[in-house]
């Protein structure tokens, strides 16, 4: 059979036997638990009381002075970026929250200004809408503050403000977020890495968790969300010179190397138990994984804050006196045996490194920061804003169709209250703002909460107005920003109530009746809601459409990873440090934008349970493969593959990825347009008889039987679909 022979081997793949998933698809369980989870990561207090300053301290003073007008500006400037405060890197909120600034001043400015010209507000809400929607193709932060633009700027539109007065109003809502900012980054001179440190010290501990967690060969590499957030910390230090930023680049290096040496040696304990290699080299490999885990708790307590470990060079000791007691176990017939001592020896020193820069104890070498990245000029940056914006310009884009729906939401929801007269309709454009999302779950899981958050708040405001004594509303602010900024956080239904009440207080501080604001907000919110779930109902997104994009999108990060990985196997040679770090950081982005498309699926209810089993036995496929990827990289110094035979099965395989990724973008691939994986791996094994490297041969098997599964799946789902 010829190299370019096609595969009637996907055919004897029985696309009925599925591996299992144990999903259960029940949209309306995904529902409720998207209703009612309370996530209890997301509640930070120190965070919280300091946005809830942020807030309360300019209308204070305002109050104080008798500007009470200015004081609910810069309140309301300071409440609306607080949605760009985190706990990452200073830089990183710094420039969320400046942004968030200037945009939340250019939209009270425009809205003051427009305020007086009806009809030219109404065509600039809907175009605001549009572009609000549509920057969520830039990515979730771009999103946000889009849509707090769209916010502020319904707020504004209501008012008539004449233009220095405008230009007064959008400087005191700037002001109020240069506050907020200014609380959020205040110990940046004092402990300027320290969230860096603690997303890195988070890696390590991860990694510590997997060296001796049981290995899932259906699921995803570990620590992959660790390793992606690390590297998009050190991103904040690119330009920074200074010791203790050299120092983080190194560290995440050597994790990025442990990684994949910890996942060589997991597979290879699996192998020692299945190929009778006997209880001790098994036994002693869970020995060392067992000190490994040790040594990578205290490199994570270390870049934590915590003394390092004092029996860490001990461990690192015995690590060693481990791998010499395989190496005297080693001979010609157990190649497995060098391989794993290869591995131990690697990640030994690997670990020596990451104990010694997280003390301290040394300057990095040179070597170590050639991980350093530069940060991309503001004029590269502003280029691949406006073509990702150019390529989304189309229907076949959800963006895009988010940002019609939305100027389609807010011009009808105009009309509405126009027609019906309804007072202080700007509620009702910012609930259709905050409910209206892309997808489905979060839409209608939203506009339920929203809904529901909504009457709970004004009943609460209630109750506080007839509980308290007049005189007492900005410390009854501040105490529900602190709630809104803290446990709202962990539950959207929590946030809406929270902030309903705050909302009622805010206007009883400019002297509106609280009855007068419960009745019309009451009134808004739900013409709003209903509107947003209406026109989402017709019109809908559906995932179904976007889950077989985001696959491609990922095949093809893996077929390039792949074919660095390959082509350095081809050659002969380890790849240089951070090689391929940024083709490993694209595919874990690209793995966790399938896993999140995946489970959006589940909320759905035009999803069938059969082709919902495809999207998870889909994943488990090509979790499956790209752990036999990562598995060859970590053995290339110690693999010398035949280079002919070598050669055509990596062609072949990058075809398989690319005509798969093809099927899935919509192109009619017939199954026997893909070449034979298998017929590639027997003569590769053929060739390989004489001595050649058994990992080398174990993991092109399991990348044939991975890849041969996930096309027998994709035809499969491709048949349904037709």
């Amino acid at each position: 059979m010829g190299v370019c022979a096609k595969i009637a081997a996907i055919g004897p793949i029985d696309p009925q036997k599925l591996p299992s998933t144990d999903v259960q698809h029940r949209p309306l369980d995904a529902f409720w638990r998207a209703l009612t989870q309370v996530d209890s990561k997301k509640i930070n207090l120190w965070m919280g009381l300091r946005n809830a300053v942020g807030i309360t301290l300019p209308l204070a003073l305002g109050v104080q002075l008798g500007q009470v007008d200015a004081g609910l500006i810069a309140a309301t400037g300071a409440l609306m970026v607080t949605a760009g405060d985190g706990l990452d890197s200073y830089r990183n909120r710094a420039e969320r929250m400046i942004a968030a600034s200037c945009v939340v001043a250019l939209a009270v400015l425009v809205g003051s200004l427009s305020g007086g010209l009806p009809v030219s507000l109404s065509l600039l809400r809907v175009v605001w809408a549009f572009a609000a929607g549509f920057l969520v193709c830039l990515g979730p932060s771009a999103g946000d503050i889009g849509m707090i633009s769209l916010v502020v700027f319904l707020i504004y539109g209501a008012q008539q403000l004449s233009p220095a007065s405008a230009a007064q109003a959008g400087l005191v809502a700037f002001a109020g977020g240069l506050v907020q900012t200014g609380l959020s980054i205040a110990l940046w001179p004092i402990r300027g890495f320290q969230p860096v440190r603690r997303t890195i010290g988070e890696f390590y501990g991860e990694l510590a968790r997997a060296a001796t967690a049981p290995s899932n060969p259906d699921g995803a590499p570990p620590a992959s969300v660790e390793s992606t957030q690390a590297q998009e910390a050190l991103e904040t230090l690119s330009g920074d010179h200074r010791m203790e930023a050299e120092r983080l680049f190194l560290l995440v290096g050597e994790a990025e190397r442990i990684r994949i040496a910890l996942f060589a040696l997991r597979r290879c304990r699996v192998r020692l138990r299945r190929e009778s290699y006997g209880a001790p080299p098994a036994a002693r490999l869970d020995a060392f994984l067992d000190v490994t885990a040790k040594v990578l708790a205290s490199v994570c307590g270390a870049l934590q804050g915590a003394s390092p470990a004092k029996d860490t060079g001990q461990w690192l000791q015995e690590l060693v006196e481990i791998a010499g007691e395989i190496r005297a176990t080693e001979d010609a017939s157990r190649p497995l045996l060098a391989e794993t001592r290869f591995q131990m020896d690697a990640l030994a020193g690997q670990l020596r490194a990451a104990v010694e820069v997280s003390s301290q104890a040394s300057s990095p070498s040179g070597d170590g920061l050639a991980v350093r990245g530069q940060r991309a000029p503001w004029q590269q940056q502003f280029d691949t804003w406006a073509a990702t914006l150019r390529a989304n310009f189309s229907l076949d884009s959800s963006a895009c169709r988010h940002g019609i729906r939305m100027a389609i939401c807010i011009a009808i929801g105009e009309s509405v209250a126009q027609t019906f007269a309804i007072p202080r309709s700007y509620w009702l454009g910012m609930t259709i703002a905050l409910v209206l999302k892309p997808d489905f779950g979060n839409t209608f899981s939203r506009g339920a909460l929203r809904l529901a958050g909504t009457y709970a708040g004004l009943l609460l405001a209630t109750v506080l107005f007839h509980t308290f004594a007049p005189g007492v509303e900005v410390v009854c602010i501040g105490v529900l920003a602190f709630l809104q900024l803290t446990v709202g956080r962990a539950n959207y239904g929590i946030l809406v109530t929270v902030i309903s009440a705050l909302i009622v207080y805010l206007f009883s501080v400019s002297g509106v009746t609280p009855k007068d604001v419960i009745a019309t907000r009451a009134l808004n919110t739900t013409i709003g809601g209903a509107l947003a779930l209406v026109i989402y109902t017709i019109w809908p997104t559906r995932e179904q459409t976007q889950a077989p994009l985001a696959f491609a999108q990922m095949l093809e990060d893996y077929r390039i990873y792949f074919q660095a990985v390959s082509r350095a196997c081809l050659e002969c040679r380890a790849l240089a440090p951070h090689e391929l770090d940024k083709l490993r950081a694209n595919g874990r982005r690209a793995r966790s934008n399938v896993e999140t498309s995946v489970d959006r699926l589940g909320a759905e209810p035009y999803i069938s349970h059969e082709e919902l089993r495809l999207f998870h036995a889909m994943l488990a496929s090509s979790h499956r493969f790209i752990r036999a990827v990562m598995a060859m990289e970590a053995g290339l110094a110690s693999q010398k593959p035949p280079q002919e035979e070598f050669r055509v099965f990596a062609h072949d395989l990058e075809k398989v990825l690319y005509f798969l990724a093809a099927r899935f973008r919509g192109s009619l691939v017939p199954p026997a347009s893909l070449p034979d994986l298998r017929e590639d791996h027997h003569r590769l094994l053929a060739a390989a008889e004489s001595g050649q490297s058994s990992l080398l041969i174990t993991e092109t098997d399991r990348m044939t039987n991975g890849l041969n599964t996930l096309a027998g799946q994709v035809f499969r789902w491709a048949e349904r679909r037709a």
